[in-house]
């Protein structure tokens, strides 16, 4: 057992290590809980977080724009109000976010672009998924490319794609 300063209250709070499977862990400027817990329990990494509330604010605009509420939109994508209530709030218990049948079925009710709901819940679209295995060398390629050059690149394909449709 081991006590642990909680960064919400100013009491210790008492933890079973070893039913926890937590390491303890010294930083001299502060908790260094990203180290300690880095593949959370519902199968994310730490830095995958910030990615989440992306597609739950799209979907949130989407159902807005359209004028649905929460027990109007469920029934049209098969689900209870209360499930999509947690998608949209981030609270599933199992890792987080809605499935892909979910997500393509809220694409599908909300005139909404598939591919880029999908992206923002972190699935491969499938069309995505056959071009990395048609050419697999190409994405290892774009893979390996830093950020600006991965830029310079898009662009450069846009523009030729654009005047070839020309």
């Amino acid at each position: 057992m081991m006590e642990v300063l909680s960064p919400f209250i100013a009491i210790p709070v008492r933890i079973v290590s070893q039913q926890f499977d937590v390491q303890p862990v010294q930083s001299p400027r502060r908790l260094d809980v990203e180290s300690v817990f880095t593949n959370l329990p519902n199968g994310r990494y730490a830095g995958q977080l910030e990615e989440i509330p992306k597609v739950i604010s799209k979907f949130f605009e989407l159902r807005k724009a359209k004028g649905y509420s929460l027990r109007q939109l469920a029934p049209l994508v098969g689900v209870g109000f209360s499930y999509l209530s947690k998608v949209e709030n981030s609270k599933l218990d199992f890792d987080g976010s809605a499935s892909e049948s979910l997500i393509h079925r809220l694409a599908d009710v909300l005139e909404a672009d598939e591919e880029e709901l999908l992206l923002l819940a972190h699935y491969v679209p499938k069309r995505i998924t056959d071009r990395i295995f048609e050419q697999p060398e190409v994405f290892r390629t774009l893979a390996s490319l830093d950020s600006d050059e991965l830029e310079r690149v898009a662009k450069r394909a846009v523009m030729d794609k654009k005047h070839a449709v020309v």
